[in-house]
């Protein structure tokens, strides 16, 4: 893959997220829809994949005041609008684990258990020691399970 092509995989990326955060956004349903939950799955796993270029985050105390940004947004309990600006965040910093545990928080607000478990274990990859993801992760899996889901 030359930097051409690993420059437009970037992007790619990017435009996704950016386009998932204007259709979660958009919505004004109180659930979650399947879609956002289906194309962060395909997201997810294209972001599993060495992608030169996702690693160069914004400096820390960027990265902490969009966490603070997005974590309020859920104590005013604004899930919908949390999750589009942490895709938003996602498209600007990828490897961040606490945006994937934030909308894990956020969508597990707007129902979808489903989505919520995707993005805790997609931080937990980042960021194997990563406790707060650990213990929600752990802690939907065995309510998933009890559920029968």
């Amino acid at each position: 893959m030359d930097t051409g092509e690993r420059i437009a995989s970037v992007r790619r990326v990017q435009r996704r997220l950016q386009k998932l955060a204007c259709y979660v956004d958009a919505s004004d349903e109180q659930l979650l829809e399947a879609h956002p939950t289906l194309e962060f799955g395909e997201l997810l796993t294209s972001l599993k994949h060495d992608i030169p270029g996702l690693h160069h985050a914004p400096p820390l105390y960027l990265l902490k005041h969009w966490s603070e940004q997005i974590d309020g947004l859920i104590v005013r309990a604004q899930p919908r609008l949390a999750l589009a600006t942490a895709c938003r965040r996602m498209a600007r910093a990828p490897r961040h684990p606490p945006f994937f545990h934030l909308a894990a928080t956020a969508s597990l607000d707007l129902g979808s258990v489903k989505l919520a478990i995707l993005l805790l274990q997609h931080a937990k990859w980042l960021h194997p020691g990563y406790a707060e993801a650990i213990r929600d992760l752990e802690m939907l899996l065995l309510l998933d399970n009890a559920n029968g889901s």
